[in-house]
């Protein structure tokens, strides 16, 4: 399953970011959050920015909120959340920048993911 998501990342990828490259890393994170549902109210983020790195910090996930509200216990929820941080993983590797991810996991808090991306020369 995580191959699988993790290719629908790259997939997604090729026509979201085909004119970015390995060093356009802030540019790559903007776009993304460009494109975020509801004017970024469905995936609400504190953003980090930088010169040659962006990072994203997911206060809160449909995903995951719906997950718990179905009562999923902690381990399976942290699985569920490993697996959907594949597309991630898949979407931003693709464009060639350094990709780091920090998906929830118990004694996490509340918040999501954290993304972080960095020029591939800095």
């Amino acid at each position: 399953m995580v191959r699988t998501i993790e290719k629908r990342g790259r997939e997604v990828a090729a026509a979201a970011f085909a004119g970015f490259g390995p060093n356009d890393a802030p540019a790559i994170g903007e776009a993304f959050l460009s494109v975020s549902p509801d004017g970024g109210r469905m995936y609400p983020t504190d953003v980090d920015r930088g010169p040659d790195h962006i990072a994203f910090k997911v206060k809160r996930c449909p995903l995951k909120d719906a997950w718990v509200e179905a009562g999923v216990g902690e381990e399976k929820l942290a699985t569920l959340c490993r697996i959907a941080g594949a597309f991630d993983r898949g979407l931003f590797e693709a464009t060639g920048v350094r990709f780091a991810n920090v998906t929830w996991t118990p004694g996490h808090g509340s918040a999501c993911c954290h993304i972080a991306l960095t020029n591939r020369d800095a």
